[in-house]
Order: structure tokens, then sequence, then C-alpha cells
């Protein structure tokens, strides 16, 4: 068919990508003349699209906005989580730091105790383990300062039993020492959750006191912080939940995107339609100022004419090669027909032939009969 519908296809593009085109500039003429003559917005054939418009712009602003929010609040449920999270790691290695200073706190403590007597009557029951197994510290301590002391004037087989207590000695008192770590490290955390440091005011052990008291502030401001940012997150989540529908916020956020692309299409195709409406209402100034525009739109007319002009002069073409078809299809059921009637008459001749030569028949062997009625 001489590539008719190649030819077709391919103008037919080329027209497509033309009316996109005269849809911009009628789009952008649109949004220019709303912009600097909103009194034609007045006429009444074009109220309607300009209200179209302006309707499609509110909806625009509420789906930016709940699409804008959704993101927000997705960035700071993230940020809030975060923040917990640090504040959670701040505050298992504020209470290790804590921990660490007990030592310290539960052996100036038990100076402090064991130098004022007058403490006794209150805090005898928290110290009594303490002191007991600083006396047996003491008391090993004294064993061992009295046979190292002895132990040179010693004989020499007495001398290896001495040392040899000696070395027992000093095992214990370390043994003993080392426990006694453990002992102020409990005593120590007993101390700050009682009122002893307050009471005794001790500007040492309150010195030594002061990285734990300092940790538990910050502990307690990140549990607060903690406390509000939970209570932030569940009204952020709350809100989310509504703004989504009940959907992910992902989804909402993706369907928004098809809204405002669905919306902005809508403007578009107003703007476009609001041009078609007034282009020719307008005055010779209004003209002179959209003069690039116009004629910008009647060239791109002109050709989507002629585009058009030539897709039905081979339309047309197409269609006469697809008549001229159909004719000869019809010319050849035509001569099939008229060559069936030939045969059709050929054979009735023939018939009527042989039913000649029977009746003929007939008659020679009726008079060779005679009267029936004689036989």
């Amino acid at each position: 068919m001489k590539n008719y519908r190649k030819k077709i296809g391919a103008l037919r593009d080329e027209s497509a990508e033309l009316q996109r085109k005269l849809q911009d500039e009628f789009s952008e003429l649109g949004t220019k003349l709303r912009e600097a003559y909103p009194e034609l917005c007045q006429e009444d054939n074009a109220q309607e699209v300009c209200r179209e418009y302006e309707e499609a712009g509110e909806r625009l602003i509420v789906a930016q906005e709940s699409k804008t929010r959704i993101a927000t609040i997705q960035s700071r449920i993230e940020a809030i989580r975060q923040e917990i999270s640090d504040g959670s790691s701040e505050r298992k290695h504020l209470q290790q730091e804590a921990v660490a200073v007990f030592p310290g706190i539960g052996r100036r403590a038990f100076e402090i105790f064991h130098d004022n007597t007058y403490l006794e009557a209150d805090y005898a029951e928290r110290f009594s383990e303490i002191s007991a197994a600083q006396n047996e510290v003491d008391r090993l301590q004294a064993e061992l300062d009295e046979q190292e002391a002895i132990l040179e004037s010693k004989p020499f087989l007495d001398r290896i039993v001495t040392r040899g207590r000696v070395v027992l000695l000093k095992n214990r008192v370390s043994s003993r020492s080392e426990a006694m770590e453990k002992q102020y490290r409990k005593l120590g955390e007993s101390i700050v959750g009682s009122d002893f440091i307050r009471e005794v005011n001790d500007e040492e052990l309150n010195r030594v006191a002061e990285p734990y008291s300092a940790a538990e502030r910050r502990i307690a401001d990140i549990a607060d912080r903690a406390e509000q940012l939970d209570k932030e997150r569940t009204e952020l989540e709350s809100e989310l939940s509504q703004l989504c529908e009940g959907r992910r916020p992902g989804k909402a956020s993706s369907e928004l995107d098809d809204h405002i692309r669905e919306i902005r299409t809508t403007q578009y195709n107003a703007l476009a339609q609001f041009a078609r409406i007034v282009r020719n209402q307008l005055n010779e100034d209004m003209r002179e100022n959209m003069k690039q525009h116009l004629e910008h739109i009647s060239l791109l007319e002109k050709d989507v004419d002629d585009k058009q002009a030539k897709i039905h002069r081979l339309e047309a073409a197409l269609e006469v090669e697809r008549l001229q078809s159909e004719i000869d299809q019809v010319n050849n059921d035509i001569g099939l027909r008229e060559r069936e009637i030939e045969a059709a008459e050929k054979r009735k001749a023939e018939l009527l032939e042989r039913r000649a030569q029977l009746e003929q028949q007939r008659t020679e062997q009726e008079e060779q009969r005679g009267n029936p009625e004689e036989l």
C-alpha cells in the first residue's frame, strides 16, 4: 500500500508532538493572560474554567502541605529515635562512670566513719562489714610486720619457716585487700543512696562523690528528655497515621505525588482552555502584548492543520486502495458466479435435450404398445 500506513503513523506522531507544543503554548499564554488581565476571568464563558483552575490550586496547596508535613514528621520521628538512642548510650556510659567512683566514695566514707565516733549510732550497721574486714587486714598486717621484724634474728631453719609464714601472710593481706575493694564499692553504692554525704558534708567526700552526683543529674535529665521525646513521638505518630489514613507513609506520599501531578495537569489544561476561550476576545493592546505567543500558536496550528490534511489524504488513499481491493474481490465473485451460471445453462440445455430424447423414445414405445386396454 505504498507505505501509507507507515507514513500515517509517522505523521500522527509528529501531529501529536505539535499538539503537545500547542497545548504548552496555550497554557503559557493562559498563565500570562490570567496574571496580566485577571478581568478576563469575568467573561461568562471563562468563569467556569477559571474557577476550575482556582479550585485545583486550593487542592494543590492542601496536597503539598500534607506531603511536606508527612516528610517533616518522618524526619522528626527519626531524629527523636536517634536522640533517644544517643541518650540511652550516654546513660549507660554515665552509669559505668558512676560505678567507677563507688570504691573511692566507700573508702573516704569509711575513713570519716572511723575518725568520727558520733556516727556510730546511726551508721554502725552500714559500716560493720567493712570495719570487720579492715580489722582483719590490720590484724594480718600487724602479724606480717611482726614476722618480718624477727625474720633476720631467727636461726637458719626457723628463718625458712618464718619466710613461709611471711609469704602466706602477704598473700592473705593482698587477698583481703582485694576483697575490701569490692566491699568499698558496695559500701560506696550504699552511701550514695543514704544521707551520709549530705550529713557529714566532708569536702573531700563531696569532691570524690561529685562525678557520681553529676552523672545522676545528667541521667535524670536524659530520662526527663526521653519522656518528653517519647510523648512527642506518640503525638507525631498519631498525626502521621491520620495524615496517611492508615496507609504506610511511603505509600501515602507516593499517592500524594500522583495526586499533585493530576492537579497540576488539571491546572495546565484549565489555563490552556482559558487561553483558547479568550483568545478571540483580546483587545489590540492585549494582542500586542501577547503577540509572540499568538503568532507562535498560529504557526503551530497551521502545522497541525497541514499534518492533519496530509493524514486525511493518506487515509483517503488508503481507503481508495481498500475499496479497490474490495471491488476487485467483488469482480472476482461476479466472474465466478457468471461462470457458474454459464455452466448451469449448459447443464440445463443438456438436460432439456435428454428430456426430448426420452420423450421421443416414449412415443415410439407407445405406438408399438398400442391400446393398453387391449392388453
